[in-house]
């Protein structure tokens, strides 16, 4: 389904159509959109759709939906209650899967990704998996709000439940990624639940359950990851059960890297595993790698891991010399 104009007063609807079967056993490269919109209608509604039983055989990428426009002024974009029925398999390797992404650069917008569930996804070998990618750029908040990302089988590359980067900007709680569930994700790439990324104003990433996500790569394993520029809080989030199975492997419960102002509060933390890690500390609660200023405090971390490498280590709290 492609929509590629409107007016900037118009309505938009693409709604309650089922996509099924949908796929191919033959070698091909090509890539593959089910819903593109590109079309800058003042109100636009994406939900409820279902993507049921689809299986190809591409080394192409494929996205199920992707909105590359600019929302006019004081418009809405609802991307909601759209779900995998069954499940989807990619047994091409390479290119990626995506599930939700948007460009453009919208302003005075209201932006809900709601309730949206990507399960029971596999693809093979060298495919980049990021099942919601929010980067509108301009001033508009972000919502994504009470998803399921879940039963994720990676290759060799990167799998990323919900990334949000740029936006923020329309006061509030900024980019809003709040009450989502992501679990049972493994790979043999760096496997990351949410990311906030470094551009953008504010973001709040609240009330996430982020569990079950492992790597047998020499790669890392993060909860929650924020390059936050100016301002990022996260709080409330339970993060559990992540392991990496390798020797250069490493885990992270939440991490922050940059930005100016970071509150880290009232997080809870634990069972996290490197059992076969030979590193000095690749197991770490919350790291803390940069930024200006960053605010820790009331979380909950519990560690017991244990390692078969000869040279192991971990902390429930790491912060460099930055901040």
């Amino acid at each position: 389904v492609e929509s590629t104009s409107a007016t900037a007063t118009s309505s938009l609807s693409i709604s309650n159509n089922n996509f099924y079967t949908f796929g191919h056993t033959v070698s091909g490269t090509g890539t593959v959109i089910l819903i593109s919109n590109t079309a800058t209608a003042l109100n636009q509604n994406i939900n409820t759709n279902t993507f049921t039983n689809i299986s190809l055989n591409t080394t192409g990428s494929f996205t199920f939906i992707t909105c590359s426009n600019t929302v006019p002024a004081g418009g809405t974009q609802n991307i909601n209650s759209n779900s995998i029925v069954t499940g989807f398999n990619k047994t091409g390797a390479g290119g990626t899967v995506t599930g939700i992404t948007s460009g453009g650069s919208s302003t005075t917008v209201t932006q809900n990704w709601n309730t949206n569930t990507f399960s029971n996804i596999t693809v093979t070998g060298a495919t980049t998996v990021t099942i919601i990618n929010n980067t509108d750029g301009g001033s508009v908040n972000h919502n994504i709000m009470g998803n399921t990302i879940s039963n994720i089988t990676g290759g060799t590359s990167t799998v990323t439940g919900i990334n949000s980067s740029f936006g923020g900007a329309n006061g509030g709680s900024g980019n809003l990624v709040s009450g989502n569930t992501i679990s049972s994700i493994s790979s043999g790439g760096t496997v990351s639940g949410i990311t906030i990324g470094s551009s953008g104003t504010s973001s709040t990433v609240e009330l996430n359950t982020i569990s079950g996500l492992s790597t047998t790569g020499a790669s890392t394993v993060s909860g929650i990851t924020s390059a936050a520029p100016t301002s990022c809080t996260i709080q409330r989030n339970k993060i559990c059960d992540l392991q990496s199975n390798n020797a250069s492997g490493a885990v992270t419960g939440i991490l922050v890297s940059s930005g100016t102002l970071h509150n880290v509060v009232n997080n809870t933390i634990g069972d996290l595993r490197t059992p076969a890690s030979n590193a000095s500390n690749p197991l770490i609660g919350l790291n803390i790698t940069g930024g200006t200023t960053v605010n820790a405090y009331y979380n909950t971390v519990s560690l017991n891991g244990t390692s078969s490498g000869a040279l192991f280590g971990s902390s429930a709290i790491s912060a460099s010399t930055t901040p």
